[in-house]
């Protein structure tokens, strides 16, 4: 045999030899990088925790108004004029009907294209002012609501009720 190299060491070693050496020049590559591109000095920004205490709002019992004659609210009371069962006239309660939950527009002013003033819901009832107008085929009312006197508008006769007096 030969002089105690294998083959196989022979055809190992300059690749071993080849990989530490391209190993040494990546790690030297690295630090020189890491060197010139690190930051130079420290960060100014103090990271410091704070705590920002939010105290708990107490619980304090206000107590109600009592009810006295001198600042009871007033009822709104409408005065019934009698008229015949089922038919609509100025002074009488009507109640809003049939709309089947989809309320009812009362208008700024009588016909189907005036603006809507507000939506009346099933069995809201009104005070009627003035009526009866005839726009766009159907009778129009003149409403306000009793307990709302902000809420006024005209609505077609079809979805109200007279409300009989007692």
């Amino acid at each position: 045999m030969s002089e105690g190299n294998s083959p196989f060491l022979k055809s190992v070693l300059p690749w071993i030899l080849g990989g530490l050496l391209v190993g040494l020049v990546l790690a030297i590559g690295l630090v020189a990088t890491g060197f010139f591109t690190r930051r130079t000095g420290q960060s100014s920004v103090d990271i410091s925790p704070e705590m920002t205490i939010i105290p708990i709002p107490s619980l304090t019992t206000t107590p109600l108004p009592s009810l006295t004659p001198e600042n009871e609210p007033a009822t709104p009371t409408a005065t019934v004029l009698p008229s015949e069962p089922g038919v609509i006239s100025q002074g009488q309660l009507v109640e809003i009907t049939g709309t089947e939950g989809d309320n009812l527009r009362l208008r700024a002013r009588p016909g189907l294209d005036a603006a809507i003033a507000f939506m009346g819901v099933e069995s809201e009832v009104f005070e009627v002012l003035d009526g009866p107008q005839e726009f766009d085929g159907y009778e129009w009312w003149y409403l306000r609501n009793p307990y709302n006197t902000e809420k006024t508008g005209w609505a077609v006769s079809i979805y109200l009720q007279p409300i009989s007096s007692p």
